[in-house]
């Protein structure tokens, strides 16, 4: 039968110490973290030798345990007052002034970490760690000397203090002998660690050091990999090990060795959505689509409300040029969210790119009746427009665009949102506006040779002000003497002035430059070649511009007529 006053006075501290953390949980102090590190030092502290018959020793843990609690609470002076006479009442307990310099440490409290430490040597049995931690606080104050000193002998009393290499190998890297670090780090690497947080603070050190120019990737790779295999060990242990690996190995560009160690994690811990999502975007990226689909399938079991599933399906099915189903999920993503503002504009966008023009139109009026209208929107559904032969209509989408961009600052009236609608007015047949635009869209960028071309282009074709308009194609071509496109605007140019040799040249020239065939160029050939007499290469250009645009009437009357 056990004693009562002996049961007491075994656990008191265990007691005392919940007893601490409740109250301070009951006044508003507790968290999840502040219990968790009481848990900590409880178990540590327990794990400590008791000699329970000594008050000193009992009241010595009450007052570490006291520090500990003002530390969590934000009141650090009054916690180093309670590790200091912690310290006192048992000054031959290694653990204690260790647990006591950590603290301190903390704090950035260098100077008295070292006088607890120093006195600690005085008075305690020769210990490595004590040494060992002497040697770091000795390095941070810039003690070199001493702190080489202390960690060599700490190592020569135990090989596997890992805080004695590490501060040995920060300060070589600090004077330049990356060489000596590197060999010092090897000599760690070598130990026998049998807590993985020694391996994982080892691997954390190397991550650190190895962000110096002077560190060479060939020696921290192999290492870094070596030390994670070790690891893997510790995993039923620890399954948040299976996250540090994964992430490790990914920083180290790895991601197929990561990957498995990610399925794993992600399997135990529904909430790593960052890394799903980095694992889909992996996969995006090397087009594993079935494996993307898969994560994005696990991704809607946990946020089946989330339209962002099936937009990404959608994105995956565009690249797939599986248009009807990319189609299908944002349909579904609007039935899921229909608040998705942003889903509008892409389905309406994929519609448009599908041709189907009507179906875009209305997936955008169901976008501005519910948010109101839209700078991004307009102007594609001025696009749309434009496309379907609707000029006018096209004309007022863009104009709505430029108000709202004017009055609500909702888009960029830059001289790429002029050069478009410039291009929106051109196809209306509006040609005074659409000038008007090119030359905006000009002052906003005078090096603009898109706008430069497309301003001298337009009055070519209209046959006016033709010395103008080979001005602004000779200030594109300096600007860009190989684009083809500015080569068939000279070619086109020379053509209205009647300089139809030269025009042939440079219509020759673009036709080389071009990527591929264009019924247009074929058309100006055609035209060139006519009116230098040659008539059946006229014909013969006119005719490849067909295969190219068959429902082109003006170039096929030219075929069955008189030619020009």
């Amino acid at each position: 039968m056990i004693r009562l006053d002996k049961f007491i006075r075994c656990h008191w501290f265990r007691f005392s110490s919940l007893v601490l953390a409740i109250l301070m949980g009951c006044h508003g102090r507790g968290s999840l973290l502040t219990w968790n590190s009481l848990a900590q030092e409880i178990r540590s502290l327990d794990a400590f030798t008791l000699d329970l018959s000594t008050p000193d020793s009992v009241k010595a843990r009450a007052h570490y345990m006291t520090g500990r609690i003002r530390e969590l609470s934000g009141k650090s002076d009054e916690a180093l007052k309670e590790y200091l006479e912690a310290v006192r009442l048992e000054p031959g307990n290694n653990q204690l002034v260790i647990k006591v310099v950590r603290s301190l440490i903390v704090e950035g409290n260098w100077t008295q970490c070292i006088d607890l430490l120093e006195k600690s040597i005085k008075n305690a049995t020769p210990n490595a760690e004590i040494h060992a931690w002497l040697g770091l606080a000795y390095s941070n104050i810039g003690k070199i000397k001493q702190a080489q000193e202390m960690s060599n002998l700490a190592l020569t009393m135990d090989p596997s203090i890992l805080i004695s290499y590490q501060t040995l190998a920060d300060i070589q890297i600090r004077l330049g002998q990356t060489a000596q670090a590197q060999n010092t780090m090897d000599l760690a690497i070598a130990q026998e660690f049998k807590e993985y947080n020694k391996l994982l603070a080892l691997i954390e050190f190397i991550e650190n050091v190895s962000q110096s120019e002077a560190w060479s990737p060939q020696w921290t790779q192999p290492r870094m990999t070596q030390l994670l295999k070790e690891l893997e060990f510790y995993i039923p242990e620890n399954s948040i090990l299976l996250i540090e690996i994964a992430d490790r190995y990914w920083e180290l560009g790895q991601p197929e060795e990561a990957l498995p160690f990610y399925y794993r994690a992600i399997d135990q811990f529904p909430s790593l959505g960052v890394r799903r999502k980095k694992m889909t975007a992996y996969f995006m990226e090397n087009q594993r689509w079935d494996e993307a689909m898969a994560m994005l399938d696990r991704e809607e079991q946990i946020e089946p409300r989330n339209p962002l599933w099936r937009v990404t399906r959608a994105e995956i099915y565009i690249q797939q040029e599986k248009f009807d189903l990319a189609e299908a999920e944002l349909l579904d993503a609007l039935v899921v969210d229909p608040q998705a503002e942003t889903v509008y504009i892409q389905l309406a966008q994929l519609q448009f790119n599908q041709g189907k023009l009507d179906q875009g139109l209305d997936s955008i009026r169901a976008a501005d009746e519910k948010f109101g209208s839209d700078f991004d929107r307009s102007i594609l559904a001025a696009y749309i427009e434009s496309n379907a032969g609707r000029g006018p209509e096209a004309v007022k989408f863009f104009e709505t665009a430029e108000e709202l961009a004017t009055q609500e600052a909702r888009g960029p009236l830059n001289h790429v949102f002029y050069y478009q609608m410039a291009m929106v007015y051109e196809k209306a047949k509006d040609y005074v506006k659409a000038e008007a635009a090119l030359i905006k869209s000009l002052e906003l960028k005078n090096n603009f040779a898109e706008a430069m071309n497309f301003l001298g282009y337009m009055l070519a074709d209209r046959n006016i002000r033709l010395p103008e308009a080979r001005v602004w194609i000779e200030k594109a071509l300096a600007a860009e003497p190989d684009n083809p496109a500015y080569q068939d605007s000279m070619a086109w140019i020379l053509y209205r002035q009647g300089d139809y040799k030269n025009a042939l040249s440079w219509i020759l020239k673009c036709q080389k430059g071009m990527p591929q065939p264009d019924p247009v160029i074929f058309d100006h050939l055609g035209d060139i070649r006519w009116k230098l007499g040659q008539k059946e290469l006229a014909i013969e250009a006119w005719n490849e511009a067909i295969k190219l645009d068959p429902e082109n009437k003006k170039i096929r009357a030219k075929i069955d007529g008189p030619g020009l």
